[in-house]
């Protein structure tokens, strides 16, 4: 699928029936200001099932969007046999 991630609400709305099991994103996600980055997390956390992962490949040091506001945020070591080394962030929705 191609379109825009930042718009995933209205890019999916005819696509999926049922709620998304998860969301693989490798995203340049701080070229963007941080309201966006959590924007774009809540909008693809409403289209998912509950506690669904929102899976992030990056190379930053930190996450792109910090554990608050009802995220949390795992991260995985570092993958030191990609070049750069780089490594995965999972977000969550925390359960209300």
């Amino acid at each position: 699928m191609r379109g825009d991630a930042y718009a995933i609400k209205q890019e999916i709305a005819d696509l999926a029936e049922a709620p998304l099991a998860a969301v693989v994103s490798s995203l340049p996600l701080f070229t963007r200001p941080l309201p966006q980055r959590l924007q774009l997390l809540n909008d693809a956390f409403d289209v998912m099932a509950p506690g669904a992962p929102f899976i992030q490949f990056s190379y930053a040091f930190v996450p792109a969007v910090p554990a608050k506001d009802g995220i949390t945020v795992e991260c995985s070591d570092w993958v030191m046999m990609n070049l750069p080394p780089a490594r995965v962030w999972i977000f969550r929705r925390s359960m209300r």
